[in-house]
């Protein structure tokens, strides 16, 4: 991508992805904590995933949890 998205954001709109980010933290804490890892290093593992996803592969035609 060379387009810069965040520029494009209203201020609402970057509220709301903030609000993204600080649930993802949360589960990530949550997750390692239930499990006995390391917070940082499972932190790591899901950025090491989502940097493959968003690479390799598309979620245009995801289909969410509420969708049918």
């Amino acid at each position: 991508m060379d387009e810069n998205i965040v520029e494009r954001m209203s201020d609402e709109e970057q509220r709301a992805f903030v609000e993204i980010v600080i649930n993802i933290l949360n589960e990530v804490c949550k997750f390692a904590d239930e499990f006995n890892y390391d917070r940082d290093n499972i932190l790591g593992y899901l950025a090491n995933h989502l940097t493959a996803y968003s690479e390799f592969a598309t979620i245009s035609g995801f289909k969410m949890e509420d969708e049918e």
